[in-house]
């Protein structure tokens, strides 16, 4: 019996010491828990930023929750969402991501983002940055986030998918961090270009056929992802491509004065290629660490057009840069635009006009009619058409407040008709916004109301009124007196000396 008492007392004090070490259990594993987790929610900032650092407001986001944190002890793993279970995507794959390479760490953020968007998953939460302040997340939904871009800033292009961990650990691994901030860049697509004209950069500009025309491009080289920097072979042009009316020497090339620059600095004419057309330049680099090293990178481009015979008031010159990679557009200019304009002569003899070849006229640039307008070494001349009309096409005129006055001097006309006594002015004035041509000119022909029109030309109708010519041959009546008249001078002249010798 006594044994059987001390067997009770045994298993008794057993439970109790058991039941006295439960707090202190408890608060074991609560304070496990607590070094994992100390707090309660978490935090993720965008800070949408382009190539060189600077903020880039208005891009929208969408966040998935891709997997939750599971903890046991003070281990941390990662459960699957519902929702990615059928993305070929394990808990196993989720916990190595700390392990991939960048290239591969972005492929498997490219797939989530395509299946998400293919399946209709539903977001954790959307963002925008420089405006939504911060996506929190609590305790229970910790975990793996994928973050896709679905709206970029105006002028670049989307970033690149990406995850993020909240919270993650610091860098050092020592402590967690609950306030996280992600800072994706932006590639710029947007490509600026200019007409240089001393030294300043116009959008537009007047010119005459024969000119050159400096143009600079500035921006920057695509901002490629992990993944396409990753390809075995990276293709990068930049293509410029002109309009009618715009060429460039293909038999000089170094004419076109072409330099382009990286970064501040002459590219290395080692890693690309630039090949020619009339209207089109390429230059391409297929250096794949060149293109590596550059990404993203600022850079300019300057080079010279020329303005050929066929640029017509009827249109402005026109051309565009593009850059791209593998044959995709990544990035494209705006288009700065050179204008030429017209004065169209329409003649009329009486109430006709003009036949073909009849009537000719000569551009000037004074009142006189002594300084012609030039063109290839030649004066500008023009004989009138079947319908009486002379054109004289591809002029300039000075992009300022009083543009650039012309004078048509006629040079023949029809048998029967006089030519015109002086010669008649013609002023083209530009229409102009900020110091800069707009496309519409302003026409004065001889002091008459001006005209304004879209079409840049000035028309000027010349009428030639009938006159008459002293016959050059006539009747014995012309002959007879003309013999009387010499014969009373001559013998006017012989009176006279007969009249000396005698006083002699």
């Amino acid at each position: 019996m006594k044994k059987l008492w001390k067997k009770l007392l045994a298993v008794t004090t057993a439970v109790m010491m058991a039941i006295t070490l439960l707090p202190a259990m408890a608060n074991a594993e609560t304070t496990q828990k607590s070094q994992i987790f100390d707090k309660n929610k978490a935090t993720l900032e965008i800070a949408k930023t382009d190539s060189k650092g600077t903020s880039l407001p208005g891009a929208e986001f969408k966040i998935y929750r891709v997997a939750t944190v599971a903890t046991t002890g003070t281990q941390v793993s990662y459960n699957v969402e519902e929702s990615f279970k059928d993305a070929a995507v394990n808990n196993e794959d989720l916990q190595k991501l700390g392990t991939l390479a960048p290239s591969a760490l972005e492929s498997l953020a490219q797939k989530l983002a395509k299946y998400a968007s293919a399946n209709q998953i539903k977001e954790a939460g959307l963002y925008t940055s420089g405006k939504s302040g911060k996506f929190t997340v609590d305790k229970n939904h910790f975990g793996i986030y994928l973050v896709v871009e679905t709206t970029a800033p105006a002028g670049y292009n989307l970033g690149a998918p990406f995850f993020v961990d909240l919270p993650r650990t610091s860098d050092d691994g020592s402590t967690w961090v609950y306030d996280v901030v992600a800072a994706p860049k932006n590639g710029s697509n947007t490509l600026v270009k200019k007409i240089m004209i001393n030294g300043e950069e116009k959008d537009a500009t007047s010119v005459k056929r024969g000119d050159s025309v400096n143009y600079k491009v500035t921006g920057t080289l695509p901002y490629l992802t992990e993944e396409e920097l990753a390809q075995k072979t990276i293709t990068l042009t930049v293509e410029d491509t002109l309009s009618n009316g715009l060429v460039f020497n293909t038999t000089d090339t170094t004419k076109n004065n072409l330099v382009f620059n990286i970064n501040g600095s002459e590219a290395d004419k080692t890693k690309y290629s630039v090949s020619y057309e009339e209207s089109k330049f390429i230059i391409t680099i297929i250096d794949n660490n060149y293109i590596k090293n550059n990404n993203g990178k600022s850079i300019e481009l300057t080079y010279i057009a020329t303005v050929s015979d066929s640029l017509s008031y009827k249109n402005a010159g026109l051309n565009n840069t593009i850059i791209k990679v593998n044959n995709e557009q990544k990035s494209k200019s705006d288009q700065p635009e050179v204008y030429t304009y017209g004065i169209k002569v329409v003649k009329k003899l009486g109430d006709k006009v003009a036949g073909q070849n009849e009537v000719e006229f000569g551009l000037y640039t004074d009142s006189e009619g002594k300084n012609p307008v030039m063109k290839d070494d030649k004066a500008m001349t023009g004989k009138t058409d079947d319908k009486g009309e002379i054109l004289f096409n591809g002029l300039t005129a000075a992009d300022t407040k009083n543009g650039t006055t012309y004078y048509l001097k006629e040079l023949k006309t029809k048998d029967g008709y006089t030519l015109l006594s002086k010669t008649i002015e013609v002023k083209l004035i530009p229409v102009l916004a900020n110091g800069q041509p707009t496309g519409s000119v302003t026409c004065t022909v001889d002091g008459a109301e001006p005209q304004e029109n879209t079409i840049r030309l000035a028309t000027a109708t010349v009428t030639n009124n009938e006159g008459f010519n002293l016959p050059s041959t006539g009747g014995m009546g012309t002959y007879i007196f003309t013999i009387a008249g010499l014969v009373i001078m001559a013998g006017a002249a012989f009176l006279l000396i007969a009249s000396k010798k005698r006083r002699a």
